[in-house]
């Protein structure tokens, strides 16, 4: 993005809005943020704001000019009005995971749909998926048949952020609906074993108390990939869409780099675990 223009970031920007925001700015970038976060915002961050050429300010509608770009974060149910986004005279991409929230979208707006990405945030509607399967691990409770095969297309946050960051300069090559995933499906089985492992390595060092199978290197493949009988729900999400415009943009096509478990790890960082369990 050129130095003069402007990335507004508005709606709930905690967790994935904030790590492309601090993204922006280390690419010496001028951003807004909704007054709400601004003072919080700059307090998270006041270490990573020594090194900006510029600081947050307060998003104010009337100062956004056409060469500018808004990003709208909508991570929850509760539907959201997108008529003033109409109203902005440049490009207006809206992040969401729950597009039936949203409904008719006016045909300037470039929806980029999110599936199952895993936050980096301890919010009770964020990651509903994984927190079912962590009550698993906590209580020491397997899947009931008929969840084992559902399919999941984890994709990190910052790997969705790393796109965006790629994206915020070519917007106008998005088609009005894009999908964003994870490459490889996991089953919820595979998922909960994942989990599972990561979850008794994180209270033996919580507690110092390793035994042996804590350290054992266990593969990530499962008899699920490898040929199960199980039946797999769910198909993945057309990527071809993300791949076309993100190799118009730098020649490169969407490869999200970060693994499931650690991504797993970062999830489970920001839980409040019983260390003496």
């Amino acid at each position: 993005m050129t130095q003069e223009n402007v990335v507004h970031f508005l709606g709930e920007i905690i967790g994935l809005g904030e790590e492309v925001l601090v993204r922006v700015l280390l690419n010496h970038n001028n951003c807004t943020i909704p007054e709400k976060y601004f003072h919080s915002t700059l307090e998270k961050f006041s270490a990573s704001l020594e090194f900006v050429k510029h600081k947050p300010q307060i998003h104010i509608q009337s100062s956004v000019s056409k060469h500018d770009v808004v990003v709208f974060f909508h991570f929850d149910d509760g539907e959201i009005d997108t008529s003033v986004l109409v109203n902005y005279p440049c490009s207006v991409i809206l992040i969401s995971d729950n597009p039936s929230a949203i409904g008719l979208l006016d045909e300037s707006i470039k929806l980029l749909h999110i599936h199952d990405m895993i936050h980096h945030v301890d919010n009770n509607q964020y990651n509903t998926k994984l927190d079912q399967l962590l009550e698993l691990c906590i209580r020491g409770h397997s899947l009931d048949n008929d969840s084992q095969s559902n399919l999941h297309w984890w994709v990190s946050q910052q790997d969705v952020a790393a796109c965006l960051i790629r994206l915020i300069d070519h917007i106008e090559k998005l088609p009005q609906i894009t999908d964003l995933c994870g490459r490889r499906g996991w089953s919820s089985k595979e998922t909960l074993e994942q989990l599972q492992l990561l979850y008794q390595r994180t209270l033996a060092g919580a507690s110092g108390k390793f035994i042996p199978e804590h350290l054992v290197v266990k593969p990530v493949l499962t008899q699920i990939l490898q040929g199960s009988k199980l039946n797999i729900r769910s198909a993945r999400p057309d990527l071809s869409v993300i791949d076309d415009v993100l190799r118009a943009a730098d020649g490169q096509r969407w490869r999200p780099l970060i693994t499931l478990r650690t991504s797993l790890m970062h999830y489970l960082a920001t839980k409040d675990l019983d260390h003496n369990v």
